[in-house]
């Protein structure tokens, strides 16, 4: 689903609530961040938001901030 082309990017505000509850959950569980990340993008029906997941969760492995990958990402 590419959340029907609205909200911000394609991506729909309920996919990225979702997302990012999932994203909450796996850090308080004691996932890395990068672990999150990697576990969530394969798993995410959103392709936008998986492929987004995906490419942060490269960058960051490449030595960028978390938050430096995600504002490349600001249609997520």
């Amino acid at each position: 689903d590419e959340g029907g082309g609205w909200g911000v990017g394609g991506v729909s505000p309920g996919d990225r609530a979702t997302f990012f509850r999932q994203f909450a959950s796996l850090l308080h569980a004691g996932f890395t961040p990068l672990s999150a990340l990697a576990d969530l993008a394969p798993r995410t029906a959103n392709r936008r938001l998986s492929r987004a997941a995906s490419a942060i969760g490269m960058a960051a492995g490449r030595g960028e901030s978390l938050s430096e990958a995600f504002a490349a990402h600001p249609d997520v």
